[in-house]
């Protein structure tokens, strides 16, 4: 595997170990969903998102399809959690 090199690669030192994995592997991809998953679900609760960033509108409605998919979720797990009582 080679590493990533930069602008200026030559000039920089490079650490390279043998337990290294691929950018692609599995563990990035996880953290990468867990991680957007989160941005989603804090979006819902604070207000505001980095939609905001290219366009206020879109982010109201943006959040207000995130509030929605939050509150259908919360309720389908308390009424699965109550099912089981």
């Amino acid at each position: 595997m080679s590493p990533v090199t930069h602008l200026f690669a030559s000039l920089t030192p490079m650490w390279i170990w043998k337990g290294q994995w691929a950018l692609d592997a599995w563990p990035n991809r996880l953290l990468s969903a867990a991680l957007f998953c989160w941005m989603l679900w804090l979006g819902a609760g604070l207000g505001h998102s980095v939609v905001g960033v290219f366009n206020c509108r879109a982010d109201a409605v943006f959040i207000g399809v995130l509030r929605r998919w939050r509150q259908a979720l919360t309720r389908k797990m308390v009424s699965k959690n109550n099912r089981g009582r």
